[in-house]
């Protein structure tokens, strides 16, 4: 028989606090004798349907989990390793170590065959930039934090979990040791909890493959995990050299105009009205205030609703240079013909050309193909790989 008593301080999701957990050991004829172990710090991780919640204690052999029902005992799993905040004490060679061996190896032929360089991440910067530097300029919307699975010593199993400041949801990233791969339950618990204590309601991952791929290990490995996937790809494009675009004689700029402040307010709902759930976040996270340096452009029809949207940032590279971020989409509800999806790829050239804009790149949807046709047709570079979001809820 298994009697616990739970400390006060396990209010809420995600709070550090203590327990003892109680033995009884019965034999035949005897008188039931406590065994008490040590008080251990222990984490509440989550509640789970029907009233049950998770709590997670250290001990010296591993961690041992407890699934607790109104108040009583349900179950309890032991496991040989412990799962614990990333800290600045970290290695982080070895976290880095993680990561090449889950995203990189196997890999740098085709990366060197299609001229795409390897970055090592200093995550020690990225997790605690107060330890020295910054953190890079797309990561200061973020609230960063790691959490590491510990076997023996060593960390065989980290995550990560990026909480956007604007939706409160967040973005995962991970790495793991060969034979590893199940730790990422405990880690992905924990991220979730996260996200969940800052109000946030679901967590993205982001997967690469190589253009013309359909499915890889990592889509399999999420969906394991409760991800869905969204059904449209990403495809990153670029052009380097916005100076030199020639725009066509008689440029066809009607029915394409600017928008009011409520429309351009209202972008992020119609795209999640359109399912382009990530799409709306990163626009939150880069057009959360108007301001001079961002453009937004849109196409009407007869009726001056809105069929597509063009937007973009520019940000001054050195002086007299300036490179911008930009999205365009296309409404699914309308029809857009291939002239028309040209038509405001053009207008958005245009106008960067018009500021003095010299480079662009954009993530652009599957969900209108015509999108990734017109801006490869003005001179825009596919990447060799694309992106496919998964998301939870938490």
């Amino acid at each position: 028989m298994f009697s616990l008593v739970i400390s006060e301080e396990a209010g809420q999701i995600g709070q550090i606090g203590h327990f003892s957990l109680v033995i009884f050991v019965i034999g035949p004829g005897m008188v039931p004798r406590p065994l008490f172990l040590p008080c251990q710090p222990y984490l509440y991780v989550k509640n789970i349907s029907y009233g049950c919640s998770i709590f997670r204690m250290l001990l010296p052999c591993g961690m041992i989990e407890i699934y607790i029902f109104v108040g009583g005992w349900l179950g309890m799993a032991i496991t040989d390793y412990i799962v614990r905040p990333i800290t600045p004490e970290d290695d982080f060679e070895r976290i880095e170590y993680l990561f090449y061996r889950t995203h990189i190896e196997g890999k740098q032929e085709w990366m060197a065959k299609h001229k795409i360089a390897y970055r090592r991440e200093n995550w020690r910067q990225l997790l605690f930039p107060d330890s020295g530097g910054s953190r890079p300029v797309v990561l200061k919307a973020l609230s960063l934090s790691g959490f590491a699975a510990e076997k023996d010593g060593v960390v065989s199993a980290f995550a990560t979990v990026g909480i956007s400041t604007q939706s409160r949801n967040g973005y995962l990233d991970y790495g793991f040791e060969q034979g590893c791969s199940h730790m990422l339950k405990e880690l992905l618990a924990c991220c979730g909890t996260m996200v969940k204590e800052k109000g946030g309601t679901r967590i993205y991952k982001l997967t690469e493959m190589p253009l013309g791929h359909i499915r890889n290990d990592q889509i399999s490995l999420w969906e394991s995990h409760g991800f869905e996937c969204n059904p449209f790809y990403h495809v990153f494009v670029d052009n380097r050299n916005i100076v030199s675009w020639n725009p066509p004689e008689n440029v066809d700029l009607s029915k394409i105009q600017l928008p009011s402040k409520i429309e351009i307010e209202a972008i992020a709902k119609l795209l999640e009205e359109d399912r382009e759930f990530f799409l709306a976040e990163e626009f939150r996270g880069n057009f959360a205030q108007l301001t001079p340096d961002h453009v937004f452009l849109c196409l009407y029809d007869d009726e001056k609703e809105i069929k597509g949207i063009s937007y973009y940032k520019v940000w001054a590279k050195q002086e007299g240079s300036f490179v911008a971020a930009f999205g365009v989409h296309f409404r699914p509800e309308y029809e857009v013909s291939r002239d028309e999806v040209r038509k405001l790829i053009q207008a958005t050239l245009v106008s960067m050309q018009q500021i003095g804009v010299t480079a662009a790149w954009a993530r652009v949807s599957s969900q209108n193909f015509n999108t990734i046709l017109a801006t490869a047709a003005e001179g825009f570079e596919l990447s060799p790989n694309h992106n496919v979001v998964m998301v939870k809820p938490v």
